[in-house]
């Protein structure tokens, strides 16, 4: 999927002179999320939104720790989402 969105995304003409920020979703525990964030570095994208959706039994400072490793591999787009939308992966 995110090889797809990035020979996509290499189509487009810029518009009016603005680049694409490619930003790729990340989703589960560290080491899933470690592997997604690694795959989208490999296709070119920048950063990285970053669900805690299957952190939602755990305490703030293991989710921090969850964050912070997850950064290292790549850049963070911080977002919230609303319980209602769904937990995610």
């Amino acid at each position: 999927m995110l090889a797809l969105a990035a020979e996509t995304m290499a189509q487009w003409p810029v518009a009016r002179g603005r680049m694409l920020a490619r930003i790729a979703g990340l989703c589960g525990r560290t080491p899933q999320a470690l592997g997604e964030a690694a795959v989208a570095r490999r296709y070119g994208y920048e950063a990285g939104l970053l669900s805690l959706g299957a952190w939602k039994s755990d305490p703030e400072r293991a989710i921090l720790r969850h964050c912070a490793r997850v950064a290292r591999e790549i850049p963070l787009i911080g977002f919230y989402l609303q319980p209602a939308v769904g937990v995610g992966c």
